[in-house]
């Protein structure tokens, strides 16, 4: 059940400009209410009151100022969502230094790369480990001149220090003259469109977009969040992390991806941030647990077509969604803790389909635009006005408009200044009056934007039809069949595909089809999958058909390089990889 104390105390525009400021103004409101908790070994869940928080920030201010580090100089972490993030972030926001954060997810060779092109002179690191594995890449690693260990390390002689060593036991007083447009941060793409670019963003930047998505659904000092994306991604750090702070709610960071169903039922959040990768895997808990229960598996194959409560529903309907309810919904409350009220897809547009499924079955769900040049949301939706297949309405300080093209633009005080050491590549995205050209094909419907894709990602077949990949990807990815999807077709006479199979529901599928499980990819099977891919793309265009498939058992992830660390799919290492098999479906067809 969804806590009922509501108490607002959000923090605006008008009280401060900085997210410096921010934190110190949080701290002056609410300094004995916990902002923070984490699991620790010797103790288990340990709490963080805010004023506990401003006085280690102020050792690592302290640490920072003894280390030699002038205002703009750009300090590095490589780390999981943590205390220690926290106070390494907002120390070096209130002296003006530039936070380059680092994703666990890429190779150390990445790691090298940005920590050379940003000219770091500080890293923090998780493990030492991390910075042994770098240690082939001395030529860029030159400008580092210390290396502060958070796991206790040995001291070695050089550039590494313990951070027990490196912290003073009191800090000194500091006020810095830090304002709204000091250059806060450089934040990495996620590199599904090629090489990462660093994205600056001024503390201006990242306050407005912290202060938008709660001009649509208000936060609230009882609020608790369940931090599970990387704070390296730019969706957690100003829509959650920040966030957090101007509605003084508490962030509870998650141990780690293979505890979150326990973090869940033990840290009981009230606010939920995920990609969509998150709620597919939601759903597809869902289906399985109804697996033994038939009247559950025939609720759920109703949910696409309830959706959501309405007033106008007649007895039947009303009937139905109560069983929803009674027999599915309430489960998945409970296996999210009883008492989320709000839950936030970002990072990439959710499947419609899939979308109308979770809020039948209770799941508080609304979606939002964004992207790192403009420092996170751009657009969202209240929880009574949100439409699946929208990603909502632009915030109030975002203008949103569409190029002849089908480009999204955007022009807001949360765009970028630019990117990092490339002029060149900021000159084709940034227009001289302040237009960002996102990169992003969508379309505008009633004031509600719609996102289609990548512009580089659109298909254009030799028949000179268009389309866009997202569009048939979203229908088969509402299929629980169909773990992952990439459609190809560009310069091609049709459309083909490289799947990725739910294994259990293959299982299934190929007993029910007298099909051998363990041949996916012969002819008889490929014939079965196209058959049931034609039926769930019946209102697509004729030439949008998908005529062959690939494919795999095996998921795409992050550690193979085929999903970015916000889990996209990224397309040229995936088309790299099953190079031959996309030749291969083509063989025979000009």
């Amino acid at each position: 059940m969804v806590n009922s104390t509501q108490t607002l105390d959000s923090i605006g525009k008008g009280d401060v400009s900085t997210i410096s400021g921010l934190f110190a103004e949080r701290v002056r409101r609410s300094p004995d209410k916990v902002a923070y908790r984490q699991c620790e070994a010797a103790v288990g869940w340990r709490g963080y009151t805010w004023r506990e928080m401003s006085e280690q920030a102020a050792c690592w201010r302290t640490a920072f100022a003894a280390s030699g580090l002038k205002r703009g100089d750009r300090v590095a972490i490589l780390h999981h969502n943590s205390i220690e993030w926290v106070c390494f972030d907002i120390a070096a926001l209130g002296l003006g230094l530039v936070v380059v954060p680092l994703s666990l997810s890429d190779s150390p060779r990445t790691w090298a790369e940005e920590l050379a092109e940003t000219g770091a002179r500080l890293l923090v690191i998780g493990q030492r480990a991390h910075w042994t594995a770098m240690s082939g890449q001395t030529d860029q690693l030159s400008k580092v001149s210390r290396v502060v260990c958070l796991d206790n390390c040995e001291n070695r002689p050089g550039r590494c220090v313990n951070v027990t060593d490196w912290l003073p036991a009191e800090a000194t007083p500091a006020d810095p003259a830090v304002n709204a447009g000091s250059l806060a941060t450089i934040t990495y793409t996620s590199g599904t469109t090629g090489r990462p670019k660093g994205v600056m963003l001024t503390q201006a930047n990242m306050f407005a977009a912290a202060l938008a998505p709660l001009e649509k659904n208000p936060g609230y000092l009882e609020d608790v969040f369940l931090s599970f994306l990387p704070m390296a991604h730019i969706f957690e750090r100003t829509t959650e992390y920040y966030l957090a702070i101007v509605c003084g709610g508490e962030t509870v960071f998650a141990r780690s991806p293979d505890n979150l169903p326990e973090d869940f039922a033990e840290i009981r959040p009230s606010v939920i941030m995920g990609v969509p990768r998150i709620y597919e895997r939601l759903w597809k808990g869902v289906e399985s647990s109804a697996a033994g229960n038939r009247l559950a598996r025939w609720l759920i194959g109703r949910a696409g077509t309830l959706g959501r409560r309405r007033e106008i529903d007649g007895l039947v309907v009303r009937f139905q969604h109560w069983l929803l309810d009674r027999f599915v919904g309430q489960k998945l409350s409970k296996h999210l803790g009883g008492r989320v009220r709000i839950a936030v897809c970002g990072g990439a547009p959710l499947a419609a389909q899939l979308a109308t499924r979770l809020r039948a079955v209770g799941l508080p769900l609304i979606e939002g635009y964004g992207l790192a040049e403009a420092a996170g949301p751009v657009t969202g939706d209240s929880l009574s006005e949100y439409e699946p297949g929208s990603v909502g309405r632009p915030f109030s300080e975002m203008k949103v408009r569409i190029s002849g093209d089908g480009e999204i633009l955007v022009k807001s005080p949360s765009v970028m200044s630019g990117y990092w050491n490339r002029p060149e590549e900021t000159a084709e995205v940034l227009s001289g009056n302040g237009w960002l050209r996102t990169g992003d094909l969508g379309e505008m419907r009633n004031g509600r934007l719609y996102v289609h894709g990548r512009m580089r990602d659109l298909v254009v077949l030799s028949t000179g039809d268009k389309l866009a990949p997202s569009d048939i990807e979203s229908w088969l990815m509402a299929d629980p069949l169909f773990a992952q999807v990439m459609v190809r077709g560009n310069g091609r006479p049709m459309v083909v595909a490289l799947v990725v199979l739910d294994i259990e529901h293959w299982r299934r599928f190929s007993e029910e089809q007298g099909l051998d499980p363990s041949a996916p990819n012969s002819p008889i099977s490929e014939r079965a999958l196209l058959a049931r891919i034609a039926r769930r793309l019946v209102k697509m265009p004729e030439y949008a058909q998908v005529r062959r498939i690939h494919t795999s058992l095996e998921p795409w992830t992050v550690e193979d390089g085929l999903l970015s660390v916000a889990l996209k799919i990224r397309r040229a290492e995936v088309a790299k990889r099953f190079g031959s098999e996309i030749e291969h479906l083509y063989a025979g067809h000009a």
